[in-house]
């Protein structure tokens, strides 16, 4: 059943992006054009998402679909694949980082660092907003990644980029 709920959900994520055409090879204006609602930062963004969302290859990606598009909660994730809410939450964090990387709010590089080679301090920071916005970190270790999320900028960018795509 829970193999059947994945494909179900990557097909769901594949006919969402599908809806949405690419990106136009230059992003110059023709002469004449004026500005377009259409052409706002926002929507360029939630394209870039889109095709992100379409390209990334963590198994991982219908659970960020169900949570962040259908409007499942944790716990209807949680219920629906037989799994622990922190196993849904982890699942998320990861994610969102890829999709962070994968659209380029993280900077220039495309793929996110290997979580196996980051201090311990940077590890738990990275896609630490997911957990803030779904409300689940106690508060000594929320300030203890606060402080240090501040203190490394290389942290500070993943988590602003992090927050970029949950806000889209």
């Amino acid at each position: 059943l829970t193999d059947a709920l994945t494909i179900e959900a990557n097909r769901a994520v594949e006919r969402a992006v599908k809806m949405v055409p690419p990106l136009p090879a230059s992003e110059e204006e023709p002469e004449g054009e004026g500005h377009s609602v259409l052409k706002t930062e926002k929507v360029q963004w939630r394209r870039l998402l889109r095709q992100a969302l379409a390209d990334c290859p963590l198994p991982e990606a219908s659970i960020f679909f169900l949570r962040f598009v259908e409007g499942l909660s944790i716990e209807d994730i949680s219920d629906l694949y037989g799994v622990e809410a922190t196993s849904v939450m982890k699942s998320l964090r990861a994610v969102c980082v890829d999709l962070s990387f994968r659209t380029g709010f993280a900077g220039p590089t495309r793929t996110p660092p290997d979580p196996a080679t980051l201090a311990p301090e940077r590890r738990e920071a990275l896609g630490f907003a997911v957990e803030l916005a779904e409300g689940g970190a106690a508060n000594d270790v929320r300030q203890r990644v606060e402080r240090y999320i501040m203190t490394d900028a290389d942290a500070r960018r993943e988590d602003e980029a992090v927050k970029q795509i949950l806000g889209l």
